[in-house]
């Protein structure tokens, strides 16, 4: 009969420690005889003291009493183990009911196969929820013990020198067959590894249960639905709380409901952590808005920009550069504006201008340029949705009616274009950066930007020293590198310029539209195939043309022969004879130089005809005391004024002296006699009423108060008849 095997070599559980025979919850398969028993008494099965308790379910201890005072003196001896010294108690000195326990045993419990020995494995990592990370540990950790307790199996001395003689060994790299697991176990100590061996066989000789459970429930946190609620309700509020205020305001609300908090601070805390891990779009759609969710989440379309040529898609934008330079007005330092147009297919900026500010007039002239570099008109315009961007001159849409005021309202640049090939101008989505490409190359300029004397810093972490308070000595450095230099517009056009040759001469990034070509090559070819196509011609625009289009337009009305604009008054001998105030007119000025220009174009109200160009040069801006103080110019520009009106007023009376002398006034004085009744007629007319009225003629006094009434009537509706020119009912 087969002996009994450990439990770390595979085997069956065995009663536990404690349990009395016959409490193992199975009944014996076979039932056998006290002949049996005896036969089993003889064969030679020696039992260790924990296998004897388990059987007889005598303690461990009575067991180790009575082998120590001979009361198994046949039954019981000493073997030398890992420097022990145990006792082996023989299977006969079972009771009757033990020898029967130990029948049970050994008849039914029969060596597991690899597949159940895998299953149970499997079932206890389930059951301990190992990790990975500790599982791959836990593993070499048993390679380690394995090569262990060879060692001190196999070696000489004392236990406690050859424990410690492994360990030193180990720690210094002497196993190179362990030299893995020592990297990820680092270095051990003999008690620790002591400690292993009771891991390996409190877990049935399974060496996953050599993995530490820290970590293995992170997972699962006791955190009651309605405790969750509470602190989703603080976690996803608007105010972006913190994980400690969520858990604060969460237990105050809990507690005002009388409901017991059960979990930890802590414990709360990882729980909303992990529900905002789990469910971020969430998160940042309620605490940082839409916008957070669209950069964060959403997943972005990638344009594929070789289905279109240069030309075919403009796209243009604001950015305030990064450094200061001097205000052509002020005369201060000021951070500018840039408005860059970008050619959608090759990434080359075409066209560009900067102002104190992002208004109509500088987009204006970044678009003209554009459309000069390329050579003619682009089909599509994708603009930022700044309120400079969308202002009537840039009107997208046509509008040919009156407006309340009975002006006419005019067609924007846009709609102008249209005639030369341009399609539609289209408005990039709010708050969405991912949709317009050239924010991808004002990060690419921040390059030129750190190259400026003036460079401030592109955030407000990343200023420069000299920008800090109290900072002297970065400040004096600085001083003393540019001299206190402040560059000039000019010059700063200048250094953007030879920067933009830098850029567009170097090979692009991998992330670029166009790998590792430079966009002057994909411009230059991309501009070859679209003036082989048909309509290209069609897309061609001149200079004067594109300056008379690009104009803007306004309804003014004429004071004594003058237009005012922007403060100014701009004449024209066209503009004399008007009545001011009542007579509109079209005017159409160059946006780009509307405080240098000189004229400006008047056309009718409809704006179809030119009438005259207006200038502001002749009637504006006179010396008060030309005469005696001002200049030989002040004087000659007073002397043309007055003699443009001289020459009004002369034509104004030749003109009436023209109407005069046509013999017209001679012919109406004669019918005008015939309806119109002499002074002494109408003098005699006026007594008669008065007379009437004040009843001086002698009759009024012998009227009733009916009569005077009646006449008093009468002599209204006379009076009125006659004051009307009706000659014949009067």
């Amino acid at each position: 009969m087969s002996t009994i095997i450990p439990i770390s070599d595979g085997f069956g559980s065995q009663p536990k420690v404690g349990q009395k025979v016959g409490q193992t919850g199975k009944s014996w398969p076979n039932a056998i005889s006290d002949k049996e028993i005896s036969e089993l008494r003889q064969q030679a099965g020696w039992l260790s003291v924990e296998q004897f308790s388990q059987i007889s379910g005598i303690q461990k201890s009575t067991i180790k009493y009575r082998c120590l005072n001979g009361k198994y003196a046949k039954e019981c001896r000493q073997i030398v183990r890992d420097g022990r010294r145990p006792y082996q108690i023989h299977f006969s000195a079972l009771p009757a009911d033990g020898i029967r326990e130990y029948h049970r045993i050994v008849a039914d419990v029969q060596p597991m196969t690899s597949e159940q020995i895998e299953a149970r494995n499997e079932a206890f990592r389930e059951r301990s929820r190992v990790t990975d990370y500790n599982a791959d540990r836990a593993l070499k950790r048993n390679s380690v013990l394995k090569l262990y307790q060879a060692f001190i199996r196999s070696g000489k001395g004392k236990l406690l020198d050859r424990k410690a003689a492994f360990c030193e060994r180990f720690n210094r790299g002497g196993y190179l067959e362990l030299e893995e697991e020592r990297a990820v176990i680092g270095s051990v100590h003999w008690k620790t590894l002591d400690v292993w061996q009771k891991m390996l066989k409190a877990a049935d000789g399974d060496p996953y249960g050599l993995a530490t459970k820290y970590g293995a429930i992170r997972d699962i946190m006791m955190v009651s639905m309605r405790e969750g609620e509470a602190l989703m309700e603080f976690a996803l509020h608007p105010n972006s709380l913190t994980y400690a205020e969520i858990v604060q305001y969460a237990k105050k609300k809990l507690a005002s409901e009388g409901y017991p908090v059960r979990c930890s601070d802590a414990t709360l805390a990882r729980w909303v952590r992990k529900h905002s891990v789990e469910n971020a779009y969430l998160h940042d759609l309620m605490r940082d808005g839409e916008k957070a969710l669209n950069d964060r989440h959403l997943p972005s379309l990638r344009r594929d920009n070789d289905k279109i040529e240069v030309g075919d898609k403009l796209v243009s934008d604001g950015h305030t550069f990064n450094f200061t330079m001097r205000d052509p007005i002020s005369g201060k330092p000021k951070r500018m504006t840039l408005v860059l147009v970008f050619d959608f297919h090759s990434g080359m900026p075409v066209g560009w201008d900067f102002a104190a500010s992002e208004n109509t007039a500088v987009i204006a002239s970044a678009y003209r340029r554009a459309i000069k570099t390329i050579g003619f008109v682009p089909r599509e315009m994708y603009v930022d949705n700044g309120r400079a961007f969308n202002s009537k001159y840039f009107g997208k849409k046509e509008r040919k009616s009156l407006n309340i005021f009975g002006e006419r309202e005019f067609l924007g640049l846009f709609e102008r274009l249209k005639p030369f090939g341009f399609i539609e101008c289209l408005n990039a989505l709010p708050y969405h950066g991912q949709s317009k490409p050239i924010e991808r190359y004002f990060g690419t300029m921040h390059e030129f930007e750190k190259r400026m004397p003036t460079y401030l810093g592109n955030s407000v972490p990343n200023r420069v020293a000299s920008d800090h308070r109290n900072e002297k000595i970065a400040r004096d450095l600085r001083e003393r590198m540019t001299g206190g230099a402040i560059p000039e517009v000019t010059e700063v056009n200048m250094m953007l310029l030879e920067w933009i040759r830098e850029y567009a001469t170097t090979p692009a990034s991998k992330s670029a539209f166009h790998p590792g070509r430079r966009p002057l090559e994909v411009y230059e070819e991309s501009i070859a195939r679209v003036r082989l196509k048909a309509d290209f011609e069609h897309r061609l625009i001149g200079d004067a043309e594109l300056q008379f289009l690009m104009m803007a337009g306004e309804v003014r009305t004429v004071h004594n022969s003058k237009i005012r604009l922007f403060g100014r008054e701009f004449y024209a001998p066209e503009l004399f004879g008007y009545k001011s105030g009542e007579k509109r007119f079209v005017v159409r000025y160059d946006l780009l130089d509307t405080m240098g220009s000189e004229r400006v174009f008047v056309f009718d109200e409809r704006g179809e005809t030119l009438i005259c160009e207006a200038t502001d040069s002749l009637m504006s801006g006179h010396h008060p005391s030309a005469r005696n103080l001002g200049s030989d110019e002040d004087r000659a520009r007073l002397v043309a004024a007055l003699d443009e009106q001289g020459a009004l007023k002369s034509a104004a009376k030749s003109m009436a002296r023209s109407q005069i002398a046509t013999g017209f006034y001679d012919a109406m004085a004669s019918q005008v006699a015939q309806v119109v009744p002499s002074t002494r007629e109408l003098e005699q007319r006026r007594k008669a009423v008065a007379e009437v009225a004040t009843g001086t003629d002698g009759a009024r006094g012998r009227m009733t108060q009916d009569e005077r009434d009646r006449m008093n009537l009468e002599n209204l509706r006379l009076a009125a008849a006659y004051y009307g020119g009706d000659e014949d009912e009067f």
